[in-house]
């Protein structure tokens, strides 16, 4: 792990270093462990990170016009930023992850959303620790989707049927 963080220029809170450690190592990652999205272990997570570093001096792409972020000012208002690491993603370039570069109103170790269809930045929670409780909170409007076949793999959804990041997203509205 320390040779990642070296590569990535980053120090792991120590919860997410320890989440890694659970997660282990996966062969294409643990499908569906997070609310029905693909958890990247820690290989997996520094090839998408390192993927999108490309962008990050791209200006057209991280105008904070924009972008919005809920609380307000709590995420910076980027498309991509080297802080924010990938921990679940949808398999469409969107993810959950840790900010290790909040904005001004936001705590290093928050739980965000961010990716090619994120706009709107959100802050599920403060830290890992508190994003898991979230979870737990709402496992009873998760199910167990599966595919017909031999070879499809388990996940848990949902009951709504609305995209997972979609679906955290008003749990963690203050208006719902």
């Amino acid at each position: 792990m320390e040779e990642i963080e070296k590569k990535m220029g980053l120090r792991f809170p120590e919860e997410l270093r320890l989440w890694f450690q659970l997660i282990g190592k996966a062969e294409y990652g643990i499908n569906g462990f997070l609310a029905g999205l693909e958890v990247y272990d820690i290989d997996g997570m520094f090839e998408e990170w390192e993927s999108w570093r490309e962008f990050d001096d791209n200006a057209s792409l991280n105008d904070e016009k924009l972008f919005s972020s809920q609380p307000s000012g709590a995420v910076k208002r980027r498309y991509t930023d080297p802080g924010w690491i990938p921990l679940a993603h949808d398999y469409a370039s969107n993810y959950i992850g840790v900010d290790l570069d909040p904005g001004e109103n936001g705590v290093e170790g928050q739980i965000i959303n961010f990716g090619r269809d994120e706009d709107d930045k959100t802050v599920f929670a403060d830290s890992l620790k508190a994003f898991l409780g979230l979870l737990t909170q709402y496992q009873s409007e998760l199910v167990m989707e599966g595919g017909a076949d031999e070879d499809a793999r388990d996940f848990y959804a949902n009951k709504e049927g609305i995209h997972t990041i979609d679906w955290l997203k008003a749990k963690t509205d203050p208006g719902c």
